[in-house]
């Protein structure tokens, strides 16, 4: 099973404040597994799996080489 990370940590991974990260949760972008009321861990996996989904192309870049 994959380790299982705090915000903290998360966002040292990420290389994001703990105050994105909480953003990130608050606005559904990224999942969460919650252990209890107040226990939010995160799976690094899914939560880059979630981030690639928001990617988007650079604006302009068409027909660029």
């Amino acid at each position: 099973m994959e380790k299982l990370l705090t915000d903290e940590q998360l966002a040292n991974e990420l290389g994001l404040r703990r105050r994105t990260i909480k953003t990130l949760r608050m606005d559904g972008k990224i999942p969460v597994v919650l252990l209890g009321p107040k226990t939010i861990r995160y799976r690094l996996s899914s939560v880059e799996a979630a981030l690639a989904k928001l990617e988007i192309k650079a604006i302009g870049a068409k027909g660029r080489s």
